[in-house]
């Protein structure tokens, strides 16, 4: 049986075709983390681009994003929630007073998952064609395995909420402390305190996390059958190519940096 951690990674794949995530997905990676795709889907991470002996600089070579987005990152089946205001009756959420607000996840998938927060960031790195360079110079000297893979963009959150499954049927129950002025009920929203109500099932919660990467985009050296040098974009494949796309190789030879999502056919020479 699959773990749980491959399980939500590949849903996740599956869902959003233009991100990769991690295992646990509340802790911390950072733009040039380097490691391997586990079964096409998993990002598992072994070093970084300095410490391999590529020049990175997390400032000079960033392109840091300024204006904040929502983040809401929700298996697309599997997940139901509900919500109450203070005063409404909800018989879906019984554990929750009527007096009170509160939200209810009801899971009906292992590994569905809900990622959410009010404010996220999308730094990434500047150069990609420079980058790309160096490591065809690393490649040929043969002193980068082909299979690595590099974080490219990321997405942060300085307070994200993360909450998935961990078998086939599982709920939560959440009140909201102090809501008689609570006008909207949601997770990732800082200003809200939740207390947990009821269980059932096994669920990770792992609510309130701060300064969190859970969601990046992969670049890496692949061989394309038409042969050259190119630097690829994204166009997202289906999953089931992913990996077999991810280990193909050109009779000819020919290696160029991929997204690793699919690959732009448009020649940079």
């Amino acid at each position: 049986m699959a773990s749980v951690a491959r399980l939500y990674a590949r849903g996740f794949k599956k869902d959003f075709k233009f991100y990769y995530t991690h295992w646990l997905p509340s802790s911390t990676i950072e733009l040039g983390t380097v490691g391997e795709l586990e079964g096409g889907y998993l990002f598992r991470p072994k070093s970084t681009l300095r410490d391999l002996g590529i020049a990175f600089d997390a400032d000079a070579d960033v392109v840091a994003d300024t204006s904040s987005s929502p983040l809401d990152f929700t298996s697309k089946s599997g997940v139901s929630i509900t919500t109450k205001l203070a005063g409404e009756a909800n018989t879906s959420i019984p554990s929750v007073p009527q007096g009170s607000a509160g939200i209810k996840l009801d899971f009906s998938r292992e590994a569905s998952f809900l990622i959410k927060a009010q404010e996220s960031y999308e730094p990434r790195i500047r150069d990609l064609i420079g980058l790309e360079r160096k490591i065809l110079e690393k490649y040929h000297a043969r002193q980068w395995d082909r299979n690595w893979v590099i974080v490219s963009s990321l997405v942060m959150s300085p307070y994200v909420d993360i909450v998935i499954s961990e078998s086939a049927s599982s709920s939560i129950e959440l009140e909201v402390s102090g809501s008689g002025t609570v006008q909207s009920v949601e997770l990732g929203n800082v200003s809200l305190q939740f207390t947990m109500k009821r269980t059932s099932g096994k669920v990770l919660d792992m609510r309130g996390i701060k300064n969190c990467t859970p969601i990046f985009q992969l670049v890496g050296l692949k061989q394309r059958f038409l042969g050259g040098v190119h630097l690829g974009g994204v166009k997202g494949l289906a999953l089931d190519a992913v990996g077999s796309a991810y280990e193909t190789e050109d009779e000819a030879g020919h290696v160029y940096l991929d997204t690793l999502g699919g690959d732009m056919r448009d020649p940079l020479e």
